[in-house]
């Protein structure tokens, strides 16, 4: 059984494969999305998905697994996978608790371990560059002398923003436009989509503020030369452990630190867990799988929301018309 889908966006069979996983279920070497505007640039149409797990490890550290379900399980096999067995438990512990508090805490820690589906690309972080040509001042794409390519974490939402989703009764999912329905500049001279034209002009990954904001993505109506690198990374690095062993210590790790059992009441238990190891990610579609921002970041945002709005040339990253 796979448990990582090697697919290509310009292949329609392996996105509906892909989209069909998603309906009904519930470092350095990777692309921060900071708070922003995200300036980056797809080097490949290349992707590789998988559903993967979060062990929390204290603080704000952790360990990341792929389901062993695969994604012919949607990211649900308890009966296969260490993981999804530990979300089961702590739901069914969620039915048995009397006091709210109590069904709160052990709801957030059954999301904390459920799966979610991640897709891995290739792309490079840079900087929007404005230059004058034939005296014209437009933007192009720039990046750091010492940039790498690195891989690029998109969350189930950053990944239907690209190709699309059709409306799914099952899950509750709205249809979501894919960027070649809403830009009609990526689509090819016969009208069809043209994947290559993802990967030939920058894109805007803009993140909201919040601890987990969400992101919208906007490429440029400019194509813009691709960056050069001697060494391109390997998207089977991008793929977490599939190493049950691994992911039963991790788990069995988490339960020490946090005294967790089955027998626990819940009354006393929140005292005794460390509240690190519970503040870590929600089932949320757009947690993109990094750190959420820090609280001195939302302060800033908030800050300068409420200045009045100064007057500025028009950023040609912050909307479609300005591209």
């Amino acid at each position: 059984m796979s448990k990582a889908l090697t697919g290509d966006l310009g292949n329609s069979q392996d996105n509906e494969k892909l989209n069909s996983a998603m309906d009904g279920k519930g470092s350095s070497d990777f692309i921060k999305i900071e708070v922003g505007k995200n300036y980056l640039y797809l080097l490949s149409k290349n992707y590789k998905a998988a559903f993967t797990h979060w062990i929390p490890a204290g603080g704000k550290s952790g360990k990341a697994f792929v389901c062993l379900g695969g994604l012919d399980r949607k990211g649900y096999a308890p009966d296969v996978c260490p993981a999804c067995e530990q979300a089961q438990k702590f739901y069914a512990m969620k039915k048995k608790a009397v006091k709210q508090k109590d069904k709160d805490f052990y709801n957030k820690c059954g999301n904390t371990f459920h799966a979610r589906l991640v897709v891995f690309m290739v792309a490079v972080k840079g900087f929007a560059v404005r230059e004058k040509v034939n005296g014209e001042t437009i933007t192009t794409f720039g990046c750091e002398d010492d940039a790498a390519p690195q891989f690029l974490r998109l969350t189930e939402k950053q990944w239907a923003q690209i190709v699309g989703r059709k409306a799914d009764a099952t899950s509750n999912k709205k249809e979501v436009q894919g960027l070649m329905e809403k830009y009609p500049f990526l689509l090819g001279k016969d009208g069809k989509p043209d994947w290559n034209n993802l990967t030939n002009r920058p894109m805007v990954f803009e993140k909201d503020a919040g601890d987990f904001g969400e992101t919208t993505i906007t490429p440029s109506k400019r194509t813009a030369p691709k960056p050069e690198f001697a060494e391109m990374p390997t998207l089977d690095d991008a793929i977490p452990s599939d190493s049950k062993d691994d992911m039963v210590i991790a788990i069995e790790a988490y339960n020490e630190a946090t005294g967790e059992s089955e027998e626990d009441s819940g009354d006393d238990l929140k005292e005794k867990k460390p509240k690190s190891m519970l503040e870590k990610e929600s089932l949320d579609d757009d947690d993109d799988g990094v750190e959420p921002a820090s609280e001195e970041e939302v302060k800033k945002s908030k800050a300068e929301s409420k200045k009045p709005a100064e007057k500025e040339s028009a950023d040609p990253f912050s909307s479609d018309e300005a591209f």
